[in-house]
Formats: structure tokens, C-alpha cells, sequence
């Protein structure tokens, strides 16, 4: 399901409780589930942006103590 980036003509012309009911309903209750997968979708991991991260921390000198 597209994440809202697709609007047909059909409801652009609809009104707001149509578009309640055929557009944003559906697209909340996939939501969730959407952002878990994209979260989770054992996808390759990225690991320089995870050493650019560990690096970042590592040498962030307004996170010391002191």
C-alpha cells in the first residue's frame, strides 16, 4: 500500500468523509505494520553507517562526564 503518494483523480473530487473513509482509514490501520517492517525486514545491514555512528559516539566530547 503506497504511503499516501499516489492521490487518484477520484479522490481529489471525493468528499471529506469519503476520503476519511476510503483513503486515511486504511492507511492508519496499515501503519503500524508498515513501519515495523521497514524497521525489521532483515535487510542487509548497513555498516558504515554504523561505524559512522560508533565513531560519532566515540569522539563526541559533549557526552563526557566531568
Amino acid at each position: 500500500m503506497p504511503l499516501l503518494t499516489v492521490v487518484g483523480k477520484e479522490v481529489v473530487e471525493a468528499n471529506k468523509p469519503e476520503i476519511v473513509q476510503r483513503l486515511l482509514r486504511p492507511w492508519f490501520a496499515q501503519l503500524s505494520i508498515q513501519a515495523f517492517e521497514a524497521t525489521y525486514g532483515m535487510l542487509e545491514v548497513d555498516w558504515e553507517a554504523c561505524e559512522e555512528a560508533l565513531l560519532m559516539d566515540v569522539f563526541d566530547d559533549t557526552t563526557l562526564v566531568g
